[in-house]
C-alpha cells in the first residue's frame, strides 16, 4: 500500500526521522500498541484517524518542548520520563513559552563569547535563583527531574 504524501503515515515517519525517535518510543509515550504504527509505517494496515491525530499532536508537542528548553539539551530517550514530564508540564499548566523565556533569561546571564587573545574565564555557575527553582521541583516530585 503507497499512501499520499501527506498522509499522516508519511509525515509520522518523517518527523520520526527528522528528530531521530524511534516509533516504539513514540508509540510507548502515546500508548499505543508498536504493532500498529509498525503496520502503517510498513503500508501493510494504515492507522486510524485518532491513533494518527495523537501521535501527530505529540510529534508537534515534543518537537516544541525541545525547542522550549534550547540550548538544554531535552533528551527524548526514555519514554517513561517524557510521558510524566508532559503529565507534570499539563498538570501544572506550563507552557512551552513559559519555560522558553525562563531558559532564554538563565542563559542572557551569560559571559560574552570569548575572542582569539581575550583572557578564559571558567563558565559562569548557576544562579542561586534557578538552584533553588530546580531543587523545589525534584523535593515536588520526588525525583530528580533535570539532570
Amino acid at each position: 500500500m503507497v499512501y499520499a504524501t501527506l498522509a499522516p503515515e508519511n509525515r509520522i515517519n518523517a518527523q520520526l526521522g527528522e528528530m531521530g525517535l524511534a516509533g516504539s518510543f513514540l508509540c510507548a509515550v502515546a500508548d499505543i500498541p508498536a504493532t500498529r504504527l509498525s503496520q502503517a509505517l510498513r503500508g501493510i494496515k494504515p492507522l486510524d484517524n485518532d491513533d494518527a491525530r495523537i501521535l501527530l499532536n505529540l510529534l508537534d508537542e515534543l518537537r516544541a518542548w525541545t525547542k522550549a528548553f534550547e540550548p538544554v539539551p531535552f533528551a527524548l530517550d526514555n519514554p517513561t520520563r517524557v510521558k510524566a514530564f508532559l503529565k507534570i508540564v499539563h498538570d501544572l499548566d506550563l507552557t512551552t513559552l513559559s519555560v522558553e523565556e525562563t531558559i532564554g533569561k538563565m542563559f542572557a546571564q551569560q559571559a560574552p563569547p570569548v575572542k582569539a587573545g581575550d583572557l578564559v574565564l571558567p563558565a559562569p555557575k548557576p544562579t542561586a535563583e534557578l538552584l533553588r527553582a530546580v531543587s523545589d521541583l525534584d523535593a515536588r516530585y520526588g525525583k530528580r527531574l533535570v539532570g
